[in-house]
């Protein structure tokens, strides 16, 4: 490790930016959420109040032993007294737990709202940001941050409320008893103050590297251990190569948390010192008093127990900065993520569609995964700070539908100065109940296509038009149950077969589910389970097969009866047969909806009513498949090369 070097760079980056100022700003969204429970925090902040005061009645007790009790040998005030000290735990006892019961709801209270906030947010994000940002970093937030946060509500701050009440009314109390005695122990501890915070300022940056190291370690662990990336793992013989970089991330939190126990040892070494000289203070100077007749034997054993009370807040107090820094930290990352601009949202008057006919509509549409919305562009240039993922997005298929989960992305990083849009100038339209097919060489737009449909992205000029209304016009949620898409890679939730076929259509019955599973030749597999529908798929539905996956994604889209299905490479996983008959169970569905279609094998799609064949974005072929083999363009040479024989991959891809 070179922890030298990299506290050298650490500290070299810790600029001399006001913390005070976004300390603040974070502070007060924090309150945005603590303003409900106001209430609750002035309940918590008198039940402190009333615990610090008994706990100031014990050396007092003992002063009035020593100094009357034991000379009168008064055995009624002996008894009193003995019960008084009895009395005082079980009272201290109970007001704590009031106090930790309103403390940890309401603490608890406020990360439920902050946790649901953000997934709220996070959800309505566009694909920019789901495509650009690891699966385990966004885990990260929501666990890894939320819990850091979750510690300064619950654990820092009434920390923080106890100590301040409890250090001012034990010095109230001292300066009664002897201000002589007080007033030099406290000298000592001004020097305190501008340590902690200078140490405060140096703990931000590396708490902030710590968590980033953090979530990077939890997103190659969930990268390369799930079924997927084990599986290639082992395919490639590549178990080495990720035990070194597993132990390169792993090496970097332990390098920063090294830095961060030895300056937290620091702070509180510093203190011991400073407390061990009060202490050496009180004890020469109260003694000396004591020899000069100005103060009594039982108002400096007072002194010594109250001596607890002064240090332990003024420690805690100590340790604010450095504390609060930790959890300021985790708010602002999550706060980051709740301030990334919505891309895709409903303008103020929406169009409800209860129902569409399916007419589906491009006019001069062109669109570029590197034209960020000027919305989001502005945001990133007022927050150069912020850790921005969504600034670079490569084009690729997505493969992200209604019912259907995120599927692996093709990332294509631009040329400078040379990166072409993904779709340019494509006009179309498709009408009621019509399957219209979108063939092309691999990148040729078809998955934009898709994604536009559906609107994961807008375009970046030009507008789409679904029944007359444009996409943007329509409410999110009518649009969403207009469509129902298959994709090649079908994903599935770990969960049991039936939740899976109802995510699509909650309310269905169970006669429906089973009609549809017939319809998708998922009956006689089902009836082999154990457990029928309810069998459990495994994550990502990894307990079925490639073909089974693909039957529950079909029987799905059956179930939710769509007046736009999109087919993405939808039997792609399904031999020649199956995929006869999984054809033959939609057509009901291609008759009453408009369908579009993306097929590898061309005979898939040579019945379709009509064919878009695209080239680099655009539009270059419409037509039937008899008229286009006819016109001896590109569709014709994709036909050739695929039904002639063996030819490169590189050049008969049309995915």
């Amino acid at each position: 490790m070179h922890i030298r070097r990299g506290w050298r760079a650490v500290v070299g980056n810790t600029t001399t930016r006001s913390l005070r100022s976004v300390d603040r700003a974070t502070v007060g969204r924090v309150w945005s959420f603590a303003k409900p429970h106001g209430a609750g925090i002035a309940l918590v902040l008198l039940v402190v109040t009333a615990q610090s005061l008994i706990g100031l009645l014990p050396p007092l007790f003992y002063r009035h032993f020593i100094d009357t009790i034991l000379p009168d040998k008064d055995l009624r005030l002996l008894v009193t007294f003995s019960a008084y000290l009895l009395a005082l735990p079980v009272a201290t006892v109970l007001l704590g737990l009031v106090q930790q019961l309103l403390i940890v709801r309401i603490g608890e209270t406020l990360v439920y709202d902050l946790r649901n906030a953000m997934f709220d947010h996070v959800q309505q994000l566009s694909m920019r940001f789901f495509t650009s940002t690891r699966a385990g970093e966004i885990v990260a937030r929501f666990t890894q941050d939320v819990e850091g946060a979750r510690r300064m509500l619950t654990g820092t701050l009434p920390q923080l409320m106890t100590a301040f009440v409890t250090l001012v009314s034990t010095l109230v109390v001292m300066m009664q008893l002897e201000w002589r005695l007080t007033l030099p122990g406290l000298l000592l501890f001004p020097a305190l103050w501008p340590f902690a915070w200078w140490m405060a300022r140096i703990l931000r940056p590396i708490h902030h590297k710590t968590m980033e190291h953090n979530a990077n370690l939890s997103s190659m662990v969930n990268e390369t251990l799930s079924v997927n990336g084990a599986s290639l793992m082992k395919l490639f013989g590549q178990q080495a190569g990720a035990g070194r970089q597993f132990r390169s991330l792993a090496d970097l939190v332990r390098e920063f948390r090294i830095r961060l126990g030895v300056l937290s040892y620091w702070l509180t070494s510093s203190m011991g010192i400073l407390s061990g000289l009060g202490t050496a203070l009180f004890y020469g100077l109260g003694g000396w008093l004591v020899f000069e007749g100005r103060m009594t034997e039982g108002t400096i054993v007072a002194f010594v127990a109250y001596l607890p009370r002064l240090y332990q807040p003024i420690s805690m107090i100590s340790h604010v900065p450095t504390e609060t820094i930790q959890g300021v930290v985790s708010f602002e990352r999550v706060f980051a993520y709740m301030d990334q601009p919505v891309e895709i949202k409903e303008r103020p008057e929406v169009v409800d569609l209860p129902g569409a006919s399916g007419r589906l509509e491009f006019r001069d549409v062109t669109f570029d995964y590197h034209a960020l919305p000027d919305e989001i562009r502005a945001w990133q240039e007022a927050n150069p700070e912020q850790e921005a993922p969504v600034r670079t997005m490569g084009r690729g298929r997505l493969g992200l539908g209604q019912l259907q989960g995120p599927t692996p992305t093709r990332h294509r990083e631009p040329s400078a100065g040379q990166a072409p849009p993904a779709l340019q100038d494509l006009s179309f339209t498709v009408e009621p109940g019509h399957m219209v097919a979108l063939v092309g060489l691999s990148g040729a737009g078809k998955s934009t296509v898709i994604n536009l449909v559906m609107r994961l992205y807008d375009p970046t000029r030009g507008c789409i038009l679904l029944d007359g209304h444009d996409l943007r016009d329509l409410s999110l949620q009518s649009l969403s149950r207009c469509i129902g898409m298959v994709t090649q890679h079908a994903y599935l939730f770990h969960d049991s077969l039936r939740a899976n076929l109802l995510y699509a259509r909650p309310e269905a019955s169970d006669e429906q589910v089973q009609d549809v599973c017939e319809r998708a030749q998922l009956k006689e597999f089902i009836d082999g389970l154990p457990d029928g529908l309810d069998t459990v798929v495994g994550e990502r539905g990894y307990r079925l097969s490639g073909g089974e996956q693909q039957r529950v994604s079909i029987a799905r889209v059956l179930l939710k009866q769509p007046s736009l299905l999109i087919l993405d490479e939808a039997t792609s996983h399904l031999d020649s047969h199956s995929e006869y008959l999984l054809q033959h169970a939609l057509e009901p569905l291609f008759a009453d909806s408009t369908s579009l279609v993306i097929a590898h094998r061309l005979s898939t799609v040579r019945n379709a009513d009509t064919i878009l064949v695209l080239d680099k974005g655009r539009l270059v072929e419409v037509g039937s498949h008899d008229d286009l083999v006819r016109d001896q363009g590109l569709y014709s040479h994709l036909c050739a090369l695929q039904f002639r024989g063996p030819t490169p991959a590189a050049s008969i891809s049309v995915t």
